[in-house]
């Protein structure tokens, strides 16, 4: 509707600026004759050959410039555009959209498909353009730029609106997309009008030796694999008689020979009397600079851990479950939902700290425990389910209980779950404690089970220290006793009663019929008085577990703290030591390039090779590489070409 009432009134303002010019005499109306509408269409096809053919003619004309760099620099805003605004090209279902960020695809090292397809066909058109740059070919650059023209307008005015059920005028994201590809479009046929440059081999910093064009260089060489991208890529494009080692060689040679040149410059601009001694301005910007970042470097990786401890977040239960096996047979599971998971109250943590017999840990204690991280579980003591084993493993029980020396392996499992906050934390953590009945200590148990396995009695099983009162459940490993507290504190494990319970279901079926069930459970009761004293509603004898969980970070520092203090250390510091070191002891080595003084005639040098290269005599450039060679093969004649003295003599 907005589209259609513009339509209108530019339509309405061209009827009234042509009214106006017919006021005045300034509009004409030309009839063409029937027989020169031919000879007219014939005209306006020759004038477009002939654009088109001076567009993609190889012919020199004087004028010609270099757009390359504004053309890459759309390109590259582009690309940000679509790795930060992602959110705005996934798929939508009418107005409800699942906004997705690619700090979350890197968290959960899932890259989609579509976001990959995007990326790359960006990261290739790029190289295509940088392909076409390097051939000077302008007929290929303009099927490119057409290609480009056609399929973004589609994509963008077409299909993304279809993907994401978003208009374009909606969508910042393709708006913004939208300007910067105007911007290479215009760029790209000022680059087509003005046609390419006959020298493009080089840095576009390399004519300028300020302070500044170096910084740039310097940052745009530790852009990881981008210079040796680049380098490569114009070996593969430029006609040269070099080997692909040979010109990776002058490349670095040019850009040390750049570097000294940019120091010599930067000195001619502060020079410096001979003997005088350093200033304080320059030792506080360089080596002050450089301690900063050596003390934080040592000490870095404990005040970011630190930091992040200090930053953590409680990471509480929600629930539980418990269960009992004897020789691996399960003979009850009790769950224990969120009402019967509680906090601790400030009394209870009082009474927790005063049970420790520890002088310096109970001084410490809510420094290295905090009372939001403990929670009680209490488990009721009947089974959820019956005891369904089948008859087989029963015999096997009683055959292994009916000994002379009986023994037999009780194992305490337990279960918690929890809502994990970020994607390093496990929602269900395990453990289990295992109590071995031997006839020596636990001979009353063992014919307890004997007997109520075999239907002769019900004596209730009693089992000491059954399972540990303190369980500790860490972010992402298993759950396990906690010993800390558990060897601090007396009487830490408890003591439980096992019952087997019967009773006979009885389904009354026709003709006087029934169909008679014998039903078992499990159940269990805590023999322990209640460590803690409470006021929340009590479930009786229920078993009673305090959990300890192990803190985690916020989202925003997961990623840090999954490595460690140690892992911090041996991936950062030690990789950054390591760097530091090997460049201090190649100081001495780049002595014979550093300590050029007049670096001028290997510049020279240098263009003399890139200027024949263009001009495709191979031969000559072969022998200008191989002068550069031999100068630097030798740091007798790297000197004396050098030398300062020499050449302001000559």
């Amino acid at each position: 509707f907005r589209n259609a009432i513009a339509n209108l009134l530019l339509l309405m303002t061209l009827v009234f600026h042509r009214g106006l010019l017919k006021q005045y005499g300034l509009w004409r109306t030309t009839t063409v004759p029937r027989n020169n509408k031919q000879n007219l269409l014939k005209r306006v096809l020759n004038d477009v050959k002939s654009f088109f053919r001076k567009l993609v003619s190889s012919d020199v004309v004087s004028g010609r410039k270099d757009y390359y760099i504004p053309i890459l620099t759309c390109d590259v805003f582009c690309f940000l555009t679509i790795v930060f605004g992602y959110s705005y090209f996934s798929v939508g279902i009418g107005n409800r959209r699942d906004v997705i960020q690619v700090a979350e695809f890197i968290q959960t090292n899932n890259v989609p498909v579509p976001f990959l397809v995007m990326l790359f066909l960006q990261f290739v058109s790029m190289l295509i353009d940088r392909a076409i740059y390097i051939r000077h070919s302008s007929l290929a650059k303009l099927i490119f730029y057409f290609i480009l023209l056609i399929g973004w307008h589609i994509w963008l005015l077409i299909i993304l609106p279809i993907i994401t059920d978003r208009g374009f005028v909606d969508n910042p994201a393709a708006q913004l997309i939208y300007v910067f590809k105007s911007g290479y479009f215009i760029f790209s046929a000022l680059q087509l009008i003005s046609g390419y440059p006959t020298r493009i081999l080089g840095y576009f910093v390399g004519s300028s030796y300020s302070t500044i064009s170096g910084l740039i260089f310097t940052g745009y060489r530790l852009i990881p694999l981008l210079p040796e991208l680049r380098e490569v890529m114009d070996w593969i494009f430029t006609d040269t008689s070099l080997s692909l080692l040979n010109w990776l060689r002058v490349q670095e040679i040019w850009s040390d020979i750049y570097k000294v040149k940019v120091r010599r410059e930067r000195e001619k601009n502060s020079p410096r009397d001979l003997g005088e001694k350093q200033g304080i301005a320059s030792k506080l910007l360089q080596g002050g600079a450089l301690l900063v970042a050596l003390v934080l470097l040592i000490w870095g990786p404990l005040f970011v851990m630190s930091f992040v401890n200090q930053t953590s977040v409680s990471n509480p239960p929600i629930s539980g479950s418990i269960s009992i096996r004897l020789e691996g047979i399960e003979l009850l599971q009790i769950q224990a939902q969120n009402p019967f998971v509680f906090e601790l109250t400030s009394q209870q943590y009082s009474d927790l700290r005063s049970k420790v017999n520890s002088t310096s840990i109970k001084r410490d204690f809510p420094n290295l425990f905090r009372s939001e991280d403990f929670h009680r579980i209490l488990f009721p003591g009947d089974t959820s389910v019956l005891w369904t084993a089948s008859p087989p493993s029963q015999n096997q029980l009683v055959s292994l209980l009916d000994k002379e020396n009986p023994s037999a392996i009780l194992t305490f499992s337990w279960s918690l779950q929890r809502s994990p906050s970020t994607g390093l934390v496990s929602e269900t953590v395990t453990g289990s404690y295992v109590t071995n009945l031997t006839s020596a200590i636990h001979l009353d148990a063992l014919e307890n089970f004997l007997c109520n396995l075999n239907g002769t009695c019900s004596n209730p099983i009693e089992i000491e220290d059954l399972y540990p009162l303190f369980v500790y459940a860490p972010a992402t490993s298993d759950s396990s006793e906690f010993d800390q507290l558990s060897d601090l504190i007396p009487n830490s494990r408890t003591n439980s009663s096992i019952n087997l319970e019967q009773s006979i279901l009885e389904i009354p079926l026709e003709e006087d019929h029934s169909n008679v069930t014998l039903q078992q459970w499990w159940t269990i009761k805590s023999n322990s008085d209640r460590f803690l004293p409470s006021n929340e509603q009590q479930v009786n004898n229920a078993l009673e577990i305090i959990v300890y969980s192990e803190r985690v970070a916020p989202p925003i520092f997961s990623f840090l703290s999954s490595f460690g203090i140690i892992g911090l250390y041996v991936s950062v510091v030690l990789v950054l030591s390591k760097f530091i070191r090997s460049f201090i002891n190649e100081l001495p080595q780049n002595l014979l390039i550093d300590g050029i003084l007049k670096p001028d005639p290997l510049l020279k040098l240098c263009d003399d090779i890139f200027t024949v290269r263009e001009t495709k005599n191979f031969i000559l450039e072969e022998i200008l590489v191989g002068k550069l060679f031999y100068i630097f093969r030798s740091p007798e004649r790297l000197i004396e070409i050098t030398d300062s003295a020499k050449i302001k003599t000559e």
